[in-house]
């Protein structure tokens, strides 16, 4: 399965920087694993 080519908010250091799914994960081999927040509204 291929991650779908959206844009993601990454903060690095202070700064917040706007990065591609691809430019993220190209040349990797990855597992993407996604957790439900305790406190966040369904």
């Amino acid at each position: 399965m291929k991650v779908p080519n959206t844009t993601w908010r990454i903060r690095k250091g202070t700064d917040w920087f706007n990065e591609s799914a691809q430019d993220y994960f190209s040349g990797k081999r990855s597992l993407v694993v996604s957790l439900p927040g305790a406190f966040t509204p369904i």
